[in-house]
């Protein structure tokens, strides 16, 4: 298990920052945050397409929705392993919604509506 290092010296792992923010500190989820976004960054780039800003927008709200469901998170799970799978089903959710604004959008001839059949 990976350790970091606190200001006053001692060590600490995602699992006692996880359960410190499970509590409410907001602190250990900052450091969560800072630990753990730089590297979900090139998985969130490569989600959005290698759209910055789609990749800004996914990664933040990776962490909104990972702050809201701190409580979900089981014991023992890893914490890096869980944001990955908030990217990819918050990305996946992205892509089906607008893959949906797309079909709503076309235009449909009168000869090919169900009602003309």
């Amino acid at each position: 298990m990976r350790e970091y290092q606190l200001i006053h010296g001692q060590t600490v792992d995602d699992a006692h920052l996880v359960a410190a923010a499970q509590e409410g500190h907001e602190w250990a989820f900052a450091r969560l945050f800072e630990r753990h976004s730089a590297r979900l960054w090139p998985y969130a780039c490569a989600l959005s397409g290698g759209e910055i800003d789609g990749a800004q927008d996914l990664l933040q709200e990776t962490f909104v929705r990972a702050y809201s469901r701190l409580g979900e998170l089981r014991s023992g799970t890893a914490f890096h392993a869980w944001l990955r799978t908030l990217v990819y089903r918050l990305a996946l959710d992205g892509a089906i919604t607008a893959f949906a604004e797309k079909v709503d959008e076309l235009v449909i001839p009168d000869r090919f509506r169900p009602d003309s059949l």
